[in-house]
């Protein structure tokens, strides 16, 4: 059987605490994943599975790992009173290298390769953990005069996701940058992580001189002009 190659990894917990706080627990572990999952180079081989779930848990004596079909789940305990109470900087932290030490686990389980993690969690801590992209499936486009290509960012943080229309001439200079999206995870008509993905999956388009960002439901969802 070929080996297959990681395409998923998340986590998150059910916790014995409010609704609002396991919430925020929650939508904090998906954007680190992100982060995570982004900054390994390349394809990573990982045998028979190709999804990662990361499980914190608060009342566990000892870490371990079950395999179901294409899917590994590694249950590892966690100080949840210690990150409520962290900068967000130190939450981000926090959950990344949890999930590193997660991912290690699995290299002693399955005899995964070890040196991509190594890099992928020194990539991790070059960028202070922090998630900002251009995005690779929002290519950039040349605008219909063919003086401009504009370009998304996105900044996938554990509290908010902001999304950002660059525009750069035709030298590669950039001479814009609008903000399309600010959206708080506490907004009562945004659910994450389903609406980032919809979000960062979508297509843009040049309609003469403004460049707009449709979700995946062609949905608009802001443009800028540069006349």
């Amino acid at each position: 059987m070929a080996s297959k190659y990681l395409d998923y990894l998340d986590c998150g917990s059910t916790l014995d605490y409010s609704a609002k706080a396991q919430k925020q627990f929650n939508l904090a572990c998906h954007a680190c994943s992100n982060l995570y999952l982004n900054s390994i180079a390349g394809r990573y081989h990982t045998g028979e599975f190709n999804k990662v779930r990361i499980e914190f848990e608060e009342k566990l004596e000892n870490n371990f790992v079950e395999d179901w079909i294409d899917v590994v789940i590694v249950h590892l305990k966690f100080d949840f009173a210690t990150w409520y109470k962290e900068t967000k900087r130190e939450k981000k932290k926090l959950i990344i290298e949890n999930i590193h030490q997660a991912m290690l686990l699995l290299v002693e389980e399955f005899g995964w390769a070890k040196e991509p993690l190594q890099k992928t969690i020194e990539q991790c801590r070059i960028k202070e953990y922090t998630n900002y992209w251009q995005s690779k499936h929002l290519k950039k486009k040349s605008s219909t005069n063919r003086q401009f290509k504009g370009a998304i960012d996105i900044d996938y943080d554990i509290d908010a996701c902001q999304i950002f229309a660059v525009i750069y001439d035709n030298e590669g200079t950039q001479i814009h940058k609008h903000k399309l999206v600010n959206k708080k995870y506490d907004d009562e008509d945004f659910i994450v992580p389903i609406d980032i993905i919809e979000l960062i999956n979508g297509k843009t388009k040049w309609e003469k001189s403004d460049f707009v960002l449709y979700d995946q439901k062609q949905k608009e969802i802001g443009r800028v002009n540069i006349s």
